[in-house]
Protein backbone atom coordinates (compact mmCIF):
# COMPACT_ATOMS: atom_id res chain seq x y z
CA UNK A 1 0.00 0.00 0.00
CA UNK A 2 0.80 3.41 -0.54
CA UNK A 3 1.88 6.18 1.96
CA UNK A 4 -1.56 7.62 2.78
CA UNK A 5 -3.61 5.10 2.10
CA UNK A 6 -6.02 3.98 4.31
CA UNK A 7 -8.30 1.91 2.51
CA UNK A 8 -8.65 -1.95 4.44
CA UNK A 9 -7.69 -4.83 2.28
CA UNK A 10 -10.23 -7.55 1.87
CA UNK A 11 -10.15 -10.84 2.96
CA UNK A 12 -10.23 -13.59 0.63
CA UNK A 13 -14.15 -14.91 0.56
CA UNK A 14 -13.13 -18.18 2.08
CA UNK A 15 -12.07 -16.20 5.39
CA UNK A 16 -14.72 -13.87 5.15
CA UNK A 17 -17.74 -14.73 7.84
CA UNK A 18 -20.39 -15.80 6.42
CA UNK A 19 -23.35 -14.20 8.37
CA UNK A 20 -26.41 -16.41 8.92
CA UNK A 21 -29.57 -15.61 10.25
CA UNK A 22 -32.10 -18.08 12.44
CA UNK A 23 -35.61 -18.12 11.16
CA UNK A 24 -36.50 -21.30 13.80
CA UNK A 25 -34.82 -22.92 16.37
CA UNK A 26 -33.53 -25.49 13.77
CA UNK A 27 -33.49 -23.37 10.61
CA UNK A 28 -30.24 -21.36 9.39
CA UNK A 29 -30.69 -19.53 6.32
CA UNK A 30 -27.89 -17.63 4.46
CA UNK A 31 -28.20 -14.19 4.33
CA UNK A 32 -25.03 -13.09 2.55
CA UNK A 33 -26.56 -11.88 -0.65
CA UNK A 34 -29.24 -9.80 1.32
CA UNK A 35 -28.51 -6.01 0.34
CA UNK A 36 -27.96 -4.40 4.00
CA UNK A 37 -30.10 -1.40 3.56
CA UNK A 38 -31.80 0.08 6.97
CA UNK A 39 -35.33 -0.05 6.73
CA UNK A 40 -37.06 3.95 6.86
CA UNK A 41 -38.25 5.15 10.18
CA UNK A 42 -41.54 5.46 8.88
CA UNK A 43 -41.93 1.96 6.84
CA UNK A 44 -41.27 0.69 10.54
CA UNK A 45 -43.92 2.78 12.02
CA UNK A 46 -46.13 1.53 9.37
CA UNK A 47 -45.73 -2.09 9.83
CA UNK A 48 -45.44 -1.39 13.81
CA UNK A 49 -48.86 0.03 13.94
CA UNK A 50 -50.41 -2.71 11.61
CA UNK A 51 -48.94 -5.15 13.92
CA UNK A 52 -50.26 -3.07 17.11
CA UNK A 53 -54.17 -3.56 14.96
CA UNK A 54 -53.94 -7.60 15.06
CA UNK A 55 -55.98 -9.11 17.65
CA UNK A 56 -57.40 -6.02 19.03
CA UNK A 57 -61.50 -4.82 19.09
CA UNK A 58 -60.92 -1.44 18.28
CA UNK A 59 -57.62 -0.94 16.39
CA UNK A 60 -54.26 0.15 17.75
CA UNK A 61 -53.39 -0.78 21.59
CA UNK A 62 -51.99 2.38 22.64
CA UNK A 63 -55.22 4.30 22.09
CA UNK A 64 -56.96 2.04 24.17
CA UNK A 65 -57.21 3.63 27.39
CA UNK A 66 -57.87 0.17 29.26
CA UNK A 67 -54.31 -1.61 28.45
CA UNK A 68 -52.80 2.20 29.97
CA UNK A 69 -50.59 1.20 32.56
CA UNK A 70 -51.65 3.17 35.96
CA UNK A 71 -54.41 5.91 35.84
CA UNK A 72 -54.41 8.40 32.96
CA UNK A 73 -55.83 11.54 33.18
CA UNK A 74 -58.34 11.70 31.46
CA UNK A 75 -60.87 8.52 31.51
CA UNK A 76 -61.73 7.37 27.75
CA UNK A 77 -58.33 8.11 26.66
CA UNK A 78 -55.13 7.06 27.30
CA UNK A 79 -53.30 10.10 28.09
CA UNK A 80 -50.86 11.54 31.04
CA UNK A 81 -49.24 14.37 32.43
CA UNK A 82 -46.16 15.90 31.42
CA UNK A 83 -45.43 18.32 33.82
CA UNK A 84 -48.72 21.14 35.42
CA UNK A 85 -49.92 22.37 31.68
CA UNK A 86 -48.79 19.57 29.08
CA UNK A 87 -51.02 16.67 28.72
CA UNK A 88 -49.86 13.79 26.46
CA UNK A 89 -52.55 11.39 24.52
CA UNK A 90 -53.89 9.03 22.23
CA UNK A 91 -56.08 11.04 19.54
CA UNK A 92 -59.48 11.94 20.09
CA UNK A 93 -62.53 10.60 18.59
CA UNK A 94 -66.11 11.98 18.10
CA UNK A 95 -66.97 8.72 19.65
CA UNK A 96 -64.64 8.95 22.88
CA UNK A 97 -65.92 12.74 23.26
CA UNK A 98 -69.30 11.54 23.60
CA UNK A 99 -68.95 8.42 25.65
CA UNK A 100 -66.71 9.26 27.79
CA UNK A 101 -67.94 13.16 28.32
CA UNK A 102 -64.37 14.07 27.45
CA UNK A 103 -65.67 17.80 26.80
CA UNK A 104 -66.45 18.37 30.39
CA UNK A 105 -63.39 16.14 31.54
CA UNK A 106 -61.08 18.92 29.65
CA UNK A 107 -63.02 22.02 30.85
CA UNK A 108 -62.67 20.40 34.75
CA UNK A 109 -58.93 20.03 34.43
CA UNK A 110 -58.57 23.54 32.80
CA UNK A 111 -57.19 22.42 29.18
CA UNK A 112 -58.05 25.61 26.87
CA UNK A 113 -56.75 23.92 23.81
CA UNK A 114 -56.05 20.74 21.59
CA UNK A 115 -52.76 20.90 19.82
CA UNK A 116 -53.03 17.91 17.26
CA UNK A 117 -49.47 17.07 15.11
CA UNK A 118 -51.42 14.25 12.95
CA UNK A 119 -51.49 14.94 9.57
CA UNK A 120 -54.94 14.94 7.79
CA UNK A 121 -55.93 11.08 6.73
CA UNK A 122 -52.80 9.96 9.23
CA UNK A 123 -53.32 6.86 10.54
CA UNK A 124 -56.62 6.07 8.92
CA UNK A 125 -56.84 2.51 9.72
CA UNK A 126 -56.07 3.02 13.76
CA UNK A 127 -58.65 3.10 16.49
CA UNK A 128 -61.72 5.10 15.07
CA UNK A 129 -60.23 5.93 11.22
CA UNK A 130 -60.56 9.07 10.24
CA UNK A 131 -63.67 10.82 9.15
CA UNK A 132 -63.25 12.09 4.93
CA UNK A 133 -64.94 16.13 6.16
CA UNK A 134 -62.14 16.65 8.54
CA UNK A 135 -59.29 13.91 7.82
CA UNK A 136 -59.19 13.58 11.60
CA UNK A 137 -60.58 10.89 13.97
CA UNK A 138 -62.90 13.70 15.15
CA UNK A 139 -64.57 17.04 14.45
CA UNK A 140 -62.22 20.02 15.71
CA UNK A 141 -65.43 22.04 15.34
CA UNK A 142 -66.62 20.53 18.01
CA UNK A 143 -64.19 21.38 20.45
CA UNK A 144 -64.27 24.76 19.24
CA UNK A 145 -68.00 25.17 19.66
CA UNK A 146 -67.19 24.31 23.23
CA UNK A 147 -64.85 26.95 23.70
CA UNK A 148 -61.34 24.78 23.68
CA UNK A 149 -59.14 26.21 21.12
CA UNK A 150 -58.15 23.94 18.40
CA UNK A 151 -54.36 24.04 16.80
CA UNK A 152 -53.07 21.58 13.99
CA UNK A 153 -49.40 21.49 13.68
CA UNK A 154 -49.26 18.31 11.03
CA UNK A 155 -46.17 16.20 11.83
CA UNK A 156 -45.45 13.83 9.48
CA UNK A 157 -43.94 10.57 11.45
CA UNK A 158 -40.58 10.42 11.72
CA UNK A 159 -39.72 13.56 9.48
CA UNK A 160 -37.35 16.20 10.88
CA UNK A 161 -38.70 20.13 11.31
CA UNK A 162 -37.37 23.71 11.13
CA UNK A 163 -36.22 25.61 14.33
CA UNK A 164 -39.15 27.92 12.96
CA UNK A 165 -41.75 25.70 13.02
CA UNK A 166 -40.84 24.04 16.31
CA UNK A 167 -40.91 27.82 18.13
CA UNK A 168 -44.19 28.24 16.18
CA UNK A 169 -45.96 25.18 18.87
CA UNK A 170 -43.91 26.34 21.56
CA UNK A 171 -45.21 30.02 21.07
CA UNK A 172 -48.97 28.80 20.81
CA UNK A 173 -48.42 26.35 23.96
CA UNK A 174 -47.33 28.74 25.94
CA UNK A 175 -49.58 31.72 25.36
CA UNK A 176 -52.06 29.22 26.12
CA UNK A 177 -50.13 28.97 29.31
CA UNK A 178 -49.94 32.55 29.61
CA UNK A 179 -53.74 32.69 29.81
CA UNK A 180 -53.94 29.96 32.93
CA UNK A 181 -55.24 26.98 30.47
CA UNK A 182 -53.30 24.05 30.15
CA UNK A 183 -52.91 21.78 26.43
CA UNK A 184 -53.39 18.77 24.95
CA UNK A 185 -51.23 17.24 22.69
CA UNK A 186 -51.63 14.04 20.34
CA UNK A 187 -50.15 12.67 17.27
Amino acid sequence: MGAGSSVPARKPKQQQQQRIRRTKSWAVEDTSKIVDRPLSRSFILQLQCAFHEIGTQRGCRSENYLQQRGYGALVGLHSNWIGHFILASARLSDRLLEEHHLIYQLHSQHIGAVINLQVPGEHASCGDGVLLESGFSYTPQHLMERQIFYFNFPMKDSKEFDLDYMLDICHTVDSQIAAGEKVIFHP
